[in-house]
């Protein structure tokens, strides 16, 4: 918001899709963050949709985002993994989440997912580990595969790991700066 309004100034209107509840925290968020900034008249118009597990919206410039229920926090909250459709393509998200349905169906076919590896074996919260990732892999469908949100024990073993990667599974680790461009092969 602060860079949609000083840095960068945004004139096409900003779309925020969330879970139940986005649009109430995001702007308490930014209440608390910067004050009455939070209520000065912008350059665009903003908008929120609060998707449930198991909803659909349409994007803007065309495709959907639907959302499936991660296995993260505790009631009332709803988590989400999303899967976003558009010209042709899927994409998938995990979200923070333990390995569960909604990760399943988010990531079925997917073109890419980027999913967590937050820690290397349980115990880790309400998080997905590489431990996981070993019986995923064969179970999820998704042509390739970026994992991210890494602790210490993940991050300073990566070499390690990607050279125990299944053969012909297109996965890479997260890295600060990574850009990956649709349709495009991860490893090279």
């Amino acid at each position: 918001m602060i860079d949609a309004l000083f840095e960068v100034p945004r004139t096409n209107p900003l779309h925020i899709i969330g879970p139940v509840g986005v649009a109430e925290r995001l702007t308490a968020l930014n209440r608390l963050m910067y004050g009455s900034i939070a209520d000065r008249e912008r350059g665009f118009e903003l908008t929120f949709a609060e998707l449930r597990p198991g909803e659909s919206t349409p994007l803007p410039d065309g495709g959907q985002v639907r959302g499936f229920a991660a296995d993260h926090q505790d009631p009332p909250e709803q988590p989400l993994c999303l899967r976003v459709e558009a010209d042709g393509q899927a994409f998938a998200f995990s979200g923070d989440t333990r390995p569960c349905d909604g990760l399943r169906q988010a990531a079925a076919g997917a073109d890419l997912l980027a999913a967590e590896c937050t820690h290397l074996r349980p115990p880790a919260g309400a998080h997905t580990t590489w431990h996981d990732w070993q019986a995923l892999f064969g179970e999820l469908g998704a042509r390739a595969i970026v994992l991210s949100h890494q602790a210490a024990p993940v991050r300073l073993r990566l070499a390690e790991l990607a050279a125990a990667l299944p053969e012909g599974l297109d996965v890479r680790f997260a890295e600060d700066g990574m850009v990956v461009e649709p349709g495009a092969e991860l490893r090279g």
